[in-house]
C-alpha cells in the first residue's frame, strides 16, 4: 500500500498526510510527533478502514522504533554512569 496518500479526515478541514520516509531516516522528534498525530487521527475515528490501516500500521512502525532508540538511549546512558561511577571510586 502505498503510505504517501493523503487521507482527509471528514470531521476535520485538517489533513495529515502519512510521512513516505523510511521511520530509521526520522529523528527521534519527527517520529514521535509522527506518532502523535497517527493516534490523533485513529482515535478521532472517522477515517475509512483503509486508511486507518494504513496509519496503524505506520503506527506500529514508528512505536518500535521509537522504543528501541529509548532502549539503546538508556543503555549508552547506563555505560556512561558507570564509567563515571568508576572513575570517581
Amino acid at each position: 500500500m502505498d503510505t504517501s496518500t493523503p487521507y482527509q479526515n471528514s470531521n476535520s478541514s485538517d489533513a495529515y498526510e502519512l510521512n513516505a520516509a523510511p521511520v530509521e531516516e526520522l529523528s527521534f522528534k519527527q517520529a514521535s510527533i509522527e506518532l502523535e498525530h497517527i493516534v490523533s487521527a485513529l482515535e478521532n475515528g472517522s477515517l475509512e478502514l483503509e486508511a486507518a490501516l494504513d496509519y496503524y500500521r505506520r503506527g506500529v512502525e514508528l512505536l518500535s522504533s521509537l522504543r528501541e532508540r529509548l532502549a539503546t538511549a538508556e543503555q549508552q546512558v547506563q555505560v556512561l554512569y558507570d564509567a563515571s561511577a568508576s572513575n570517581q571510586g
